[in-house]
């Protein structure tokens, strides 16, 4: 592997997208974070439902549609599980 990835609060695990929470977001949170939303809604689940079937705290979800969360590559694997997709799909057109 080339170069520093940055990791998230010193863990092992690369942060792929996310602003630190109290930035603005950024143009590809933002569309990460619809697309999940999209996602969610399609199946007629809140936040609550989508939180039950990742494991994810229901604020952590809320956060990441709306583009203010970091979101790492055991996050990405959750949500795509929990939504019955492939995380390259989640990143797909991003």
């Amino acid at each position: 592997m080339c170069g520093n990835i940055p990791t998230q609060n010193g863990n092992d695990t690369p942060i792929i997208i996310g602003m630190s929470r109290g930035r603005r977001p950024s143009a590809l949170t933002l569309k990460f974070g619809k697309k999940i939303e999209s996602l969610r809604k399609k199946r007629g689940w809140d936040q609550a439902d989508l939180a039950a079937h990742t494991g994810i705290e229901r604020g952590h979800i809320s956060e990441i549609e709306n583009g203010k969360r970091m979101i790492n590559l055991a996050t990405l694997q959750k949500l795509a599980k929990g939504l019955d997709t492939s995380m390259a799909m989640l990143l797909r057109g991003l």
